[in-house]
Order: structure tokens, then sequence, then C-alpha cells
């Protein structure tokens, strides 16, 4: 049997291991920025920054803003550089190039390139390698849109950075028992399947809906960061 290129993605469906590390995704996108509103408070360098910034309301965007960047490059571009390794490693002229890997995978799976068996399978199917360029950007945007939750949370406390790592954590596991709706359409898969790639169990309106549910949440904490930011400067 060919393998097949989802199977062999940490980010596949069928990865045995891929699912556990999705799982402390909602940990790890903590690390590269998430703690550094609550170090600069530790450390009482937000003072300096502040001031530097000209007020709260222009540090704390101006923080958003970069742990945002940070998270996302962090979580696109290594995997952008492996399609870029791939391609110099398994070029198109090759006897068995991926092309053929692919093929296999839509013949088992019933994939005829119009889009119906998983999400964006026809651009799959069509252009393999921006499919996957496509769901690591979404990955990266998804991680980045998810680090402002620590962020909002370490306005308000930051006594103990390690409790920062738990509040994605704690809402992907809240997602993973609870079923409810968004804009009337019923959310009721586990948090980590909607970051995987080739996952038949979802269509295209699950993964829109759950984009919303991310950017709502973005956009709860960003609201929460500059309603503290204006109460500090009343405080000034």
């Amino acid at each position: 049997m060919v393998p097949n290129y989802l199977n062999m993605s940490v980010f596949s469906y069928d990865n045995q291991y891929g699912i556990y590390i999705l799982t402390f995704m909602a940990i790890l996108l903590v690390l590269p920025g998430g703690l550094s509103l609550a170090k600069d408070r530790k450390n009482r360098t937000d003072i300096l920054y502040v001031n530097r910034c000209g007020g709260y309301k222009n540090y704390y965007i101006s923080k958003i803003a970069a742990v945002f960047t940070v998270t996302f490059v962090c979580f696109t571009v290594p995997f952008l550089i492996e399609i870029i390794l791939n391609v110099c490693a398994f070029p198109n002229e090759a006897s068995e190039e991926m092309r053929s890997v692919y093929q296999a995978y839509d013949k088992r799976n019933n994939v005829d390139g119009t889009g119906g068996t998983f999400w964006m399978c026809g651009i799959y199917y069509l252009y393999p390698g921006l499919y996957a360029v496509l769901r690591i950007v979404l990955t990266g945007l998804q991680a980045g849109l998810l680090s402002l939750v620590p962020l909002a949370v370490s306005c308000f406390y930051c006594k103990y950075q390690a409790y920062l790592l738990l509040p994605v954590y704690l809402m992907s596991v809240f997602w993973n028992n609870t079923t409810f709706k968004v804009f009337g359409h019923k959310i009721e898969h586990n948090y980590a399947s909607y970051l995987t790639w080739g996952n038949t169990k979802l269509d295209t309106s699950d993964c829109i809906y759950f984009l919303i549910m991310v950017f709502t949440v973005a956009l709860v904490s960003v609201i929460c960061m500059l309603i503290c930011a204006g109460r500090r400067e009343n405080k000034r």
C-alpha cells in the first residue's frame, strides 16, 4: 500500500500521534509570547514601556500585535520551510513523485476533486502544495488569535505565570465536553479535530463556525485588555 502525505503529516486526522500534539497545542501556543505581559508586570518593566508608548492603551495594542505576530510566525514558518524542503527533495519529474501519493489517497477515499469529502479537498486534489500552505496559515492564525487569551488574563492576574498556560487548555476541554450552537449551527466536535487535515467528519460549515468562535474569543480578549488599559490610564 502506498503511504499518503496526510497520514505522514503531524496535522493528519489519521496520524496516531498528531492528535496528542494538537491537544497540547492549546498549551504550546502560550509559550512564544503569551507570557510576555506577565513577565513585564512581574519585573516592573511595564512602567518603562508604558511611558515610552505614551500610555497603557498604546502599550497594550503594541503587545497584542507583537504576541499575535510572534505566535503566528512560530506556528507557520517551520512548516512552510518543511514544504520548501520537500519540494527540493522530491522534484516533480521524479519517478515516484508525491502526486501519485495524493492520488492514491484520493482513490481510497473516493475524492473526486469536487470538494465534497473534507474541507478544501478540491484544492488538495488539484494543488496539494497550496492546500498544505493554506492549512498551515490557518493553523498559525488560530494559534495567534488564541494566544491573546492568556495575554488578556495576565492583565488582571500575573502572580504565578504557570497558571497562564491553562486558560486556552481549559477552554479546549470545555469545547470538547460541550455541545452548543453558533448562529444555529451545532458545534460538537473535539477542539483538536478542527486543526486536523483530511478530517472527513467535518464539513466546510463546521470549520467556518469554529473560526468564528476563535475570532470571537480573540475579540473579547482584546476588548478586555482595552478596558483594563482605560482603567489603569485613569489611575495614572
